[in-house]
């Protein structure tokens, strides 16, 4: 369905697996300059699911405020996309970032009016509106290596800045990370382990 609940037709997809772990539970995740607060807001799927992450008071210190998964092992020259469902909370920007597979590459969007802004690495991101505020959002990379590696996801203070002196209330509310080979597809839950889903069949 479209943002607007209107059918856009049947979707028929490949297997895919989803690589990583406990998607809708962020405060199990490493945070750095944060804080996780588990199952504080209404999800895309309307569970009370979606978790908020919100920066901590830094003084004067300019510091990067994020949440880190566990580790990724890669296949070498492989293209991957992370996605995760992002919600403004305070902060309008939001980052998303990878080091899985020999590379350091991320994307910064704006949650206020749907665009990806800054882009470093050789990465491609994409934004999509699903209703009620909510965006999913993306980057596709290619590994060089099967370095492991891991995602993460940013609070950004602008289009372009992502270490700031945090409030100590500054948020984003995340929902349904998702790491899988090719192009993203519709999201597939994980807890303790990766869950794959069979190619549908028409």
């Amino acid at each position: 369905f479209a943002s607007d609940g209107q059918s856009v037709g049947l979707a028929i997809e490949a297997q895919a697996t989803n690589l990583v772990t406990r998607s809708e539970e962020f405060d199990s995740w490493a945070p750095a300059n944060s804080t996780l607060h588990p199952n504080a807001a209404i999800a895309p799927d309307g569970t009370l699911s979606a978790d908020l992450l919100t920066e901590h008071y830094d003084g004067t210190s300019s510091l990067p405020h994020y949440v880190s998964s566990a580790n990724i092992t890669p296949a070498v020259s492989t293209s991957y996309t992370f996605s995760v469902y992002l919600k403004s909370a305070g902060r309008n920007n939001a980052l998303l970032y990878t080091n899985v597979g020999g590379v350091s590459v991320y994307s910064i969007f704006n949650l206020s009016n749907g665009t990806a802004t800054s882009t470093v690495g050789s990465v491609t991101n994409a934004i999509s509106p699903v209703g009620n505020g909510w965006y999913r959002c993306s980057i596709t990379w290619t590994t060089t290596s099967t370095a492991a590696g891991y995602v993460r996801v940013y609070t950004a203070d602008s289009d372009t800045t992502f270490s700031y002196t945090g409030n100590g209330y500054g948020s984003v509310i995340c929902w349904g990370a998702q790491v899988e080979t090719g192009a993203a597809s519709s999201y597939i839950k994980t807890t303790s382990s990766q869950v794959s889903r069979a190619a549908d069949s028409c």
